[in-house]
């Protein structure tokens, strides 16, 4: 296992002048300055590195990491993007102030987030831009496919580094403790209102999504198409433990065939999504 430092020499320093000559077009095209990827296991392991040496400094330095909300336990995120509005959210005190010394020192505001959930971790792209462009997130929301284009294609021209970086990871779980395993709150609580307001307009409330919570674990992975054994091995459970679960679903949501289930599944998924349930 290796430490953040070790990472931060081996990879942000010794790959800079080759990530920041890759990162150019986005600044030339879009003003972003900033990007940043990191990886976040299940077991609390992470590695990241950045186009910004200095800014990697200040994070490693200050440990910023430790009260990140974008770095706790993967089971909390999907996949997706996020447009990161500052001012909007709730992030707690230490990390608002970190956003802000980020602004003043490196001349940058995080504002996209593209994350890639895989089983056993989650992968994250950040981007950020000057704080003049006043504009960035209305420029970036039509610009998303060509975002993860770039992503796709930085992960191609790096996958040596990427791979070899995959096997060296640092403990974050340990320094954060209990923090590790909370949702964080990425939502205002004003947008989240609004949100479950036009939801019980639709006839739609949060025991629509409820499930247990093995229930949920179990609810991604049949969606992709996995067989129960496949299931069973990545949940520890035997096969036939799963085959239940599966018929309980359909009882306690009233389908009678895997088609049936699929469909409401999926309605289920998004809806808890938009609710921001855990």
């Amino acid at each position: 296992m290796s430490s953040f430092n070790e990472l931060f020499y081996k990879y942000t320093l010794h790959y800079n002048d080759r990530i920041k000559k890759f990162c150019e077009p986005l600044q030339r095209a879009y003003g972003l300055n900033h990007f940043i990827h990191y990886k976040v296991t299940d077991k609390g392991l992470s590695n990241g590195f950045s186009n910004d040496a200095n800014w990697m400094e200040y994070f490693i330095g200050e440990r910023i990491y430790l009260y990140c909300p974008y770095m706790r336990h993967p089971q909390y995120y999907e996949s997706g993007h996020v447009f990161i509005q500052n001012e909007e959210t709730s992030f707690d005190d230490s990390f608002q102030q970190a956003m802000q010394m980020a602004t003043e020192r490196f001349n940058t505001q995080f504002c996209f987030l593209a994350l890639n959930k895989n089983p056993h971790n989650m992968e994250v792209f950040v981007f950020g831009a000057p704080p003049t462009i006043s504009n960035i997130h209305s420029m970036l929301a039509t610009e998303v496919p060509l975002l993860k284009l770039f992503i796709s294609r930085f992960c191609e021209e790096f996958s040596k580094m990427l791979e070899d970086l995959s096997h060296h990871l640092f403990d974050i779980a340990t320094p954060m403790g209990s923090t590790f395993y909370e949702k964080a709150d990425l939502l205002p609580a004003s947008l989240l209102k609004k949100r479950r307001y036009l939801l019980k307009q639709l006839g739609i409330n949060d025991n629509f999504c409820t499930l247990s919570k093995r229930e949920w674990e179990i609810v991604p992975l049949y969606l992709k198409g996995h067989s129960a054994s496949h299931i069973a091995k990545e949940l520890f459970l035997s096969t036939r433990t799963i085959e239940n679960y599966i018929d309980n679903l359909k009882n306690k949501l009233g389908c009678f065939s895997k088609r049936e289930l699929i469909e409401k599944l999926t309605e289920l998924q998004q809806i808890r999504h938009i609710l921001y349930l855990p």
